[in-house]
């Protein structure tokens, strides 16, 4: 590390009535200390040492501006510590020909694992947020999509299902489920609806989401929020019915032949169904859904009644087809609507 040291003395004299008085501790001194300043890809660290007690006073109302005197060690360092943000304190860092990565170990035993899981890795990345940053680096997460398994997945979605406080109220269904790092420990972020609630003003619109975060190697519950809801106003009874329906599924499938269908609701609003796929023991082997954004009209309340949004994998560029003979199930699923059908796969 090359490091080259400046010293210079500061002073000031103001273009206006100024008095400097000296041996005048009215007001506490800044405290002498360090702090960095940062441009392009390097750091320069300076050290502030206060030197005398005088005050430099401006006009008759006696507003402190700044001791009269002070010294500013300047050291310039070529490390980027407080040029970048750092996802932990323990970051390892490496680089290859996809840019520069940190991983976070974890900085402790953990006790009672269930999931032993990978350490989280972040990836290196210039700042572009519109309303500025306090580092020029930041980072960006990295969630692998086979970080769990659906069975993993189910076992959190079970965990969450089966608190005191969600149980307080039957009709919870699942909104959603987000898995993020957390330093150097995997949480997963699983939203929950209710319906038939109304909200809290200002929306008042019908429905009630809650969320909870979950450890995802301890199963351990972090936080969670607006479980159980409060609010204990009930929807208008007047509010669109919501149908859900499995249309273009056959009773029987060859192994690898796609399975051209789709899942149809109708009254529920601007959002996709969901199709998932049970085996023969319940346990999910497949899930399709919409990940991308909606576009919707804007439509009176009366007019969502008939609004309806589908659901088709194939159309997606996504297509179901099952590389296993047996007996499935297909489930749509829509907020707390659900509905199933069965169907074989044969050589």
């Amino acid at each position: 590390m090359q490091k080259s040291r400046v010293v210079a003395i500061t002073g000031g004299i103001v273009a206006a009535v100024a008095i400097v008085v000296f041996f005048a501790p009215l007001i506490m001194l800044p405290e002498n200390g360090d702090f960095y300043q940062c441009s392009e890809d390097k750091c320069i660290h300076h050290i502030r040492i206060i030197d005398s007690i005088g005050y430099l006073y401006l006009g008759w109302g006696g507003q402190l501006l700044w001791p009269a005197g002070y010294q500013v060690v300047t050291e310039r360092v070529d490390f980027e510590s407080p040029y970048a943000a750092y996802p932990c304190q323990n970051a390892i860092i490496y680089t290859n020909s996809t840019g520069t990565f940190y991983i976070c170990p974890h900085t402790s035993e953990i006790s009672n694992v269930v999931f032993s899981l990978p350490a989280p890795v972040y990836k290196k990345v210039p700042c572009t947020s519109t309303y500025g940053c306090a580092r020029y680096y930041g980072y960006q997460e990295i969630v692998p999509p086979n970080l769990l398994s659906e069975q993993q997945k189910q076992v959190v979605i079970d965990k969450v299902m089966n608190l005191p406080e969600v149980k307080l109220n039957s009709g919870w269904a699942l909104d959603s489920f987000i898995i993020q790092p957390r330093t150097d420990r995997w949480t997963a972020n699983v939203q929950l609806f209710l319906a038939g609630i109304k909200q809290l003003p200002p929306s008042q619109e019908c429905g009630w989401y809650g969320e909870v975060e979950v450890d995802l190697e301890t199963l351990e519950v972090l936080e969670s929020a607006n479980i159980p809801p409060t609010s204990d106003v009930k929807c208008n009874s007047g509010m669109p019915k919501i149908e859900l329906t499995i249309d273009g599924l056959k009773d029987r499938y060859k192994v690898g032949e796609i399975i051209d269908v789709s899942a149809t609701q109708k009254g529920g609003g601007c959002g996709m169904p969901e199709i998932v796929i049970l085996d023969e023991n319940r346990q999910i082997v497949l899930v399709s859904q919409n990940d991308a954004a909606i576009l919707c009209p804007a439509l009176e309340r009366d007019d969502w009644a008939e609004f309806t949004l589908s659901w088709s994998p194939q159309n997606n560029g996504s297509p179901i087809l099952m590389n296993q003979t047996g007996s499935y199930t297909l489930v749509a699923e829509y907020g707390d609507k659900r509905v199933e059908q069965k169907f074989m796969v044969v050589e």
